[in-house]
């Protein structure tokens, strides 16, 4: 058993609101027509474990998406349109400075914010962390 995210494996979920999928350290490699989120309009955030790489799909058209944390101190590979615009990005407090040099994610920088930022951000809503 691999431990990746299938093409589209959420595709659609249009009810689901929040994803733990911090198990999965592989999302979708590029040019895979559905991203694992695509299209779930009502979600709002997602944890992501130790991931090493999402693709450009993956949270395609979830335009509810606030926030998203990561539990990577090791920078996964991202493209530059992996996250929508907007979404904020909570990592390791340690890791913050390498995420926002690290190649694609320089352009999404002003959007990256350690873990204790999240509960100034989003005062109550630790119960999916």
């Amino acid at each position: 058993m691999t431990n990746s995210g299938n093409s589209g494996a959420f595709y659609k979920a249009q009810n689901l609101i929040f994803a733990d999928v911090r198990n999965i350290t592989t999302f979708a490699s590029a040019g895979v027509r559905t991203g694992t989120f695509e299209e779930c309009t009502k979600l709002d955030h997602a944890v992501i474990g130790n991931a090493t790489s999402m693709n450009a799909r993956i949270f395609t058209s979830c335009p509810r998406l606030r926030w998203v944390v990561i539990y990577a101190t090791t920078v996964p590979t991202i493209m530059t349109t992996t996250f929508p615009s907007g979404t904020k990005i909570y990592v390791p407090d340690e890791a913050v400075d390498s995420y926002k040099a690290a190649s694609n994610w320089s352009s999404i920088a002003s959007r990256i914010f350690p873990f204790s930022q999240f509960l100034t951000d989003f005062p109550g809503e630790t119960r999916d962390l």
